[in-house]
């Protein structure tokens, strides 16, 4: 896989922040967000943990535990939310 610069890295994690804004208060999964920017889930997984790192977005826990899969949804964050409008 190809290095983005640091610049793109922030631009694509502006994309995500966008996407989660426009969608609140519906939490996304991965996955959707994945498909709303045109960029792979492991890719986009690891913008939201960077997000997540800054306090912009957090986890909704949605889901079974156990032996089954669990889902993990996106929602910006209020702090995130009062910075942006």
């Amino acid at each position: 896989m190809s290095r983005i610069s640091r610049e793109r890295f922030h631009k694509i994690a502006e994309q995500v922040l966008g996407v989660l804004y426009d969608s609140f208060p519906i939490p996304l999964s991965t996955r959707k967000v994945a498909e709303e920017i045109a960029r792979d889930n492991e890719f986009t997984l690891k913008v939201l943990l960077f997000l997540e790192q800054q306090k912009l977005v957090s986890k909704v826990d949605q889901g079974k535990t156990g032996l089954l899969e669990r889902t993990v949804r996106w929602k910006i964050s209020a702090s995130a939310r009062t910075k942006m409008g």
